[in-house]
């Protein structure tokens, strides 16, 4: 009775006025979806049949219409791009391989933010997260992007571009709830004057344990933006944001005791947030100038460790033209990060407290050899960091486009993963084991001297439009990396009081990868259309130099082949479902076994302004691992089978 007082309720609001709704991609065809412009590969926009990468977008209708209720669940409809469960709040995001929560060769930005963690190397998917409605695009793009960039954008760039105000007038507000997602809900409202349009939005999440784990989630935001036309052609825009949350885990921490290993469980407490000043102005012809800031700060803290940093960017982009055969592009960077770090037994940072910047410039002339026909693109970022000091990650990128459906594009490029500050100061206390006469206690140390990561990599692509109901996206690559982080025997102590046994980073590994990605989206008749892709991928790690034989293990982090599958059906005009289908082969070091996953959402829009939606994830199994490489001490729980219902109304 309760629930059908609200429907009606919610029936009646909807009805009069009707906001206007934006256009459903259903509605729009192959041909202008691959007209859609992309900014993230070259720093300008581009529609994305022109663009010599491998690039993926998902629009914010894909996210709604797939029932992802994070980022990391989004970006599973990328090819190349491996996304995997943790526990209930973490995830292992990477692209083209070296799996691992803090997959350290990504290069993650929210609206040109960079959220790259100086500590681990990595983006902290559990501290993330965004009103999901107001996301326009997540344009991932696969291979280095170091030469527009910078330093660790090494396999690939996934950029989350937020809705300009203007574009979300009005209000809109949802709320659900099921067995895992237990209860989630949000409101926004945009308004403008004058020229100045803003929204503001608050919302919050309760996730519930996976299979035998205490990983519960709570997690509550709140932001807003504004955007003002302060000419005709200048735009000014403001960003912000303020989280706060928490985390269960379980954990094995190492002891200096019987039983040597401390289990328990622990609340890990996030909180934070940023704001973002964004200056653009259009110059004569397509010249643009941009300028933006932005000022990020987090806390985290547990039982084993915390860390407070302050992250201050500073970026200036100038495009013009100075022969009508050249597109130049050139800017500056500047980073300036500085963190406390709270100790425990296990983990210790030295120094406790450190700051570190990096100075960049870059830039990119897009050369139309043959006007519409063949172009080539030479790039270079030049940085200098605190770690490694001056690095350089040139590449050259051509594009052959013989006809209007086809396009043909190749690249090489260098990029490099510069140092965090944990390969730099930790001292992590691996494990302790009983012995006689002594103990013996294990600790992976830092190393002052250690290097960049390096790739050099080769990539060739296809894409074309054989018909209007049908598009293909394939990319080839392959990787030569040296100077891979690795850990390597530094001696020792003996004991009293305990036997001390030394390993220290070093960069005495190198690998080579292949693989290969095809994309391909059809819509047979108008109401029905079919997204597939499939990747192949291979990684070889080769001893080199190191002393470590151990670390080979780690090529079998990352799946041999992945498969993802979504079919959306617009049943009636106002009823829709969407099946989604993922594969993914065994992850050998990680006791994983391959396994099949499938989705299923069903909407109905019983007014205009009115959407109800009932959602079921993981049909195929009770519970099963998808990742069990946490970091640290951190213990991984099993994903199990979920059910939620949501309302989503505008007004």
């Amino acid at each position: 009775m309760g629930m059908s007082i609200v429907v009606a309720a919610l029936l009646a609001a909807a009805q009069d006025p009707p906001p206007k709704q934006p256009r459903d991609l259903a509605d729009l065809s192959l041909e202008e979806l691959m007209r859609l412009e992309v900014t993230t590969a070259s720093r300008k926009e581009q529609r994305l049949i022109d663009i010599p990468a491998a690039v993926t977008v998902i629009r914010g209708e894909n996210i709604r219409r797939t029932g992802a209720r994070n980022l990391p669940e989004a970006l599973r409809m990328a090819p190349g791009t491996f996304v995997s469960r943790i526990d209930g709040s973490k995830y292992a995001v990477s692209i083209r391989g070296f799996s691992d929560r803090f997959a350290n060769k990504l290069q993650v930005l929210i609206d040109g933010r960079s959220v790259y963690s100086a500590l681990f190397s990595g983006a902290f998917w559990d501290q993330e997260g965004a009103y999901l409605e107001d996301i326009d695009r997540i344009e991932v793009i696969r291979g280095p992007g170091g030469a527009v960039w910078g330093a660790n954008a090494v396999n690939g760039v996934i950029n989350i571009i937020t809705k300009s105000a203007k574009a979300t007038q009005g209000g809109h507000a949802f709320a659900g709830g099921g067995n895992e997602e237990r209860a989630f809900g949000g409101v926004r409202y945009g308004a403008a004057s004058d020229g100045f349009h803003y929204r503001a939005y608050g919302q919050g999440t309760s996730r519930d344990e996976q299979h035998k784990g205490e990983d519960d989630l709570w997690e509550g935001r709140a932001g807003f933006r504004a955007d003002w036309d302060a000419s005709k052609d200048d735009l000014v825009t403001f960003i912000g944001e303020a989280y706060a949350g928490r985390t269960g885990t379980s954990t094995a921490l190492s002891a200096p005791a019987p039983l040597y290993v401390d289990p328990r469980h622990q609340k890990n407490v996030g909180s934070g947030g940023h704001v973002v000043g964004r200056w653009e102005r259009r110059l004569s012809g397509e010249g643009r100038l941009s300028a933006q800031a932005s000022y990020t700060r987090m806390n985290f803290d547990n039982d084993a460790f915390g860390e407070m940093r302050d992250t201050v960017d500073v970026d200036v982009t100038h495009r013009f033209k100075p022969h009508a055969s050249h597109d130049f592009i050139w800017g500056l960077g500047y980073r300036w990060t500085r963190d406390e770090i709270a100790d425990s037994f296990p983990i210790r940072m030295d120094p406790e407290e450190e700051a570190d910047d990096i100075v960049s410039l870059f830039f990119q002339d897009e050369i139309a050899v043959a006007e519409e026909v063949f172009k080539v693109t030479l790039g270079c970022r030049f940085e200098h960091n605190d770690y490694t000091g001056f690095e350089a990650q040139p590449s050259i990128r051509a594009a052959l486009r013989p006809h209007e459906r086809h396009m043909v594009w190749a690249a090489v490029s260098r990029a490099v993963r510069t140092p965090s500050r944990s390969e730099h100061d930790v001292d992590y206390m691996a494990f302790h084991a009983p012995g006689a006469p002594f103990d013996t206690q294990g600790h992976i140390l830092g190393n002052s001297d250690v290097q960049a990561e390096e790739l050099i990599a080769f990539e060739l692509g296809y894409r074309v439009q054989p018909s209007d109901a049908l598009t293909i996206d394939t990319a080839f690559f392959l990787n030569f990396y040296d100077h891979l982080q690795s850990v390597e025997p530094a001696g020792g102590a003996p004991g009293p009081p305990v036997n001390l046994v030394f390993m220290r980073f070093g960069n005495e590994y190198a690998a080579r990868s292949v693989g290969a990605e095809v994309a391909l989206t059809w819509q047979p008749v108008k109401g029905a259309r079919f997204y597939g892709a499939y990747t192949f991928f291979k990684l070889n790690l080769l001893q080199d130099d190191s002393l470590n034989a151990t670390l080979e293990q780690e090529e079998h982090n990352d799946p041999r082949g992945q498969a993802y599958a979504r079919v959306s059906f617009d049943l009636i005009d106002n009823v829709h479902l969407d099946l989604m289908g993922r594969y993914v082969g065994p992850l050998g070091n990680l006791n994983v076994d391959a396994y099949a996953e499938a989705d299923i959402r069903l909407a109905w829009r019983p007014a205009p302004a009115l959407e109800l939606s009932v959602v079921g994830q993981n049909l195929l199994h009770d519970e099963h691992f998808e990742n069990t490489n946490s970091g640290l001490t951190e213990l991984a729980t099993e994903p199990e089978r979920g059910f939620y219902f949501m309302a989503d109304w505008r007004f």
